[in-house]
């Protein structure tokens, strides 16, 4: 369901081109970051692939399913969109053992799609004292891939 940011380019770099992008962090006040694959892969390009996700298939996961669908190596199969969770984080150490962990990007495929799923923003102060608040990405704001 998710996983490591290193694991999942090494897994990726194992399916895609030698050299190929596998995902990249953007942020507001963040280097941008771009991954690549530095081996050749296992498969030959002629190796049918496919992918099975659900809703579960979250970070990691999408990292990998990402590049396979964007480079064409492979197809992704699946019910359900998967989970959408695309967001760099940062761990920053506060007094008396504890910890602020805080969003400082997010990720993306190669064809540059956001994998984060859910957009979080300050809602109005004059409706509901603006309180902050989760919306999914709406299907029409989401490109399918064929």
């Amino acid at each position: 369901p998710g996983g490591l940011l290193t694991s999942a380019v090494d897994v990726a770099s194992l399916f895609v081109p030698k050299g190929s992008d596998i995902v990249s962090a953007k942020g507001r006040g963040f280097p941008g970051v771009l991954y690549r694959s530095r081996v050749e892969p296992i498969l030959d390009s002629s190796t049918k692939l496919a992918v099975l996700v659900n809703g579960g298939t979250a970070s990691a996961a999408e990292i990998v399913s990402g590049a396979i669908q964007d480079l064409d190596v492979g197809i992704i199969v699946g019910s359900d969109r998967t989970f959408g969770k695309g967001l760099v984080q940062s761990v920053d150490d506060l007094p008396f053992d504890t910890a602020l962990k805080f969003t400082v990007a997010k990720y993306y495929t190669p064809s540059g799609r956001c994998i984060q799923g859910i957009n979080y923003s300050e809602g109005d102060k004059s409706l509901d004292g603006g309180k902050y608040k989760a919306d999914k990405v709406a299907d029409k704001d989401r490109s399918v891939f064929f």
